[in-house]
């Protein structure tokens, strides 16, 4: 990137990006597209990538690959997964020069075959890794191969298309402790895709070749896959069972992104850990099989009611775990955490302690009423704002809203829920809850 199309870009920062393309003709001597895509993809990553952002100098290709990249804090988390699992045991390989010397506490290496704008590849060798990057893309090679040693990143460059036949060619003479992938997830036509044979390249056809080359593959997947079923998926592509841990990263609320370690190793109970907002909840899958869940009492959150009305504060909360805690479904096990289930069905919970804050959020009780034409007129008078959710009912969450006449709120938060208590029949209620 030169100096004058530097200034381009940072003197139009703020100005209409189709006006600049409309009147391009200005500048004959700019390429106002390229300069274009570069102001785009600049305000893209100013709040996901605020390093990037702050290097003027670096240049981006396309305003798609700015989108699709790992934003800052889980690229981080992705990379302190990646070294904390290889500098606890950098694995020893008979095939590595140095491991058969026993040289054991080297630099951990990482490959990073999908390379695309290099976001993770940076923070693997910020993270303290050795890297191997490569992208099929030549644009988005080119582009990688200009910034990241202005991001400080001594990395090998290779611009391949990835196969299950030219694994060892890309990696030559490096040899990885680590390989990662992050297949793209979108169609020829551009739509979103989840299934591991719809993305590319496709994990479950290379997968053996990448474990013949490196003992361990991290992988980033959609987050709607299935995953007993990618479990199995990846089991039977390799021949024996690989898959040792399952992470899922969740931010904002949402479910941000699925990464699976396998390895050479069998693993016959995979853990399965969720990420949420600082916070780490682990389990392995046969654990939630076999766990019990503890049903709520109907006393009890009648007296957290009784409490609230008459001005006490109930020790007793309301908990609804996040979406990425929901995706990992730990359902029965959260019951270990001091929790009591809502419903069988009903994936809410009452407890006494916030052990699991920022997994999920708490509210407090302030009125219990069941589920009838009387308590939905009594609700729009108590509580005229309100966000409104419904849970394992007969209707869902807009038709309650509407029954019940409220306007939308953020201090409130009313629960139409079905109920399975260990001492009263299975009942609809509603609950109305302050946001904590």
């Amino acid at each position: 990137m030169d100096q004058a199309f530097r200034d381009f870009i940072l003197a139009h920062a703020d100005d209409d990006c189709d006006r600049l393309l409309l009147s391009k003709e200005k500048w004959p001597d700019m390429d106002v597209r390229a300069a274009v895509n570069c102001i785009i993809s600049r305000r893209k990553l100013k709040g996901k990538l605020p390093s990037w952002w702050a290097k003027e100098e670096l240049f981006y290709p396309n305003t798609l690959s700015a989108e699709q990249c790992s934003g800052e804090e889980a690229a981080a988390l992705k990379a302190g997964i990646a070294l904390g699992l290889l500098n606890e045991d950098i694995p020893l390989d008979i095939s590595n020069e140095e491991s058969a010397l026993g040289k054991e506490h080297r630099t951990p290496r990482i490959a990073d075959l999908t390379g695309g704008l290099g976001v993770d590849s940076w923070s693997f060798a910020r993270a303290g890794a050795e890297v191997l990057y490569n992208e099929m893309n030549t644009e988005i090679y080119g582009a990688a191969q200009h910034n990241l040693p202005l991001l400080g990143v001594k990395a090998v460059f290779r611009n391949c298309e990835l196969r299950k036949d030219n694994v060892g060619e890309i990696l030559g003479d490096f040899r990885p402790d680590l390989i990662y992938l992050d297949p793209a997830r979108r169609s020829a036509g551009g739509s979103k895709v989840f299934r591991l044979g719809d993305c590319s390249p496709d994990l479950s056809t290379l997968l053996k070749p990448l474990l013949e080359r490196a003992p361990r593959i991290l992988a980033k997947l959609s987050p709607m896959a299935d995953i007993s079923l990618l479990v199995r998926q990846l089991e039977d592509a390799a021949g024996y069972p690989c898959v040792s841990r399952i992470h899922i990263i969740g931010s904002g609320g949402e479910c941000k992104e699925l990464l699976v370690e396998a390895g050479r190793e069998a693993e016959y109970n995979p853990t399965i850990s969720v990420h949420d907002r600082g916070r780490c909840f682990s389990f392995c899958i046969e654990e939630e099989r076999n766990a019990i869940a503890v049903a709520a009492s109907l006393p009890e959150l009648q007296a957290a009611a009784s409490a609230a009305s008459s001005g006490e504060e109930s020790r007793l909360l309301l908990f609804e775990p996040g979406s990425a805690l929901m995706k990992a479904g730990p359902f029965k096990l959260l019951c270990r955490e001091g929790m009591k289930k809502a419903g069988r069905s009903t994936q809410l919970y009452f407890t006494e302690n916030r052990n699991l804050e920022g997994l999920g959020k708490y509210f407090r009780i302030l009125a219990v009423l069941p589920l009838n034409k009387r308590s939905m007129k009594e609700l729009a008078e108590l509580c005229p704002k309100a966000g409104v959710s419904a849970r394992n009912i007969p209707m869902g969450s807009d038709e309650l809203r509407r029954r019940l006449g409220v306007k939308a709120g953020d201090r409130n938060h009313i629960f139409g829920i079905r109920c399975d208590f260990s001492d009263a029949p299975s009942a609809n209620y509603l609950l109305v809850t302050e946001t904590l």
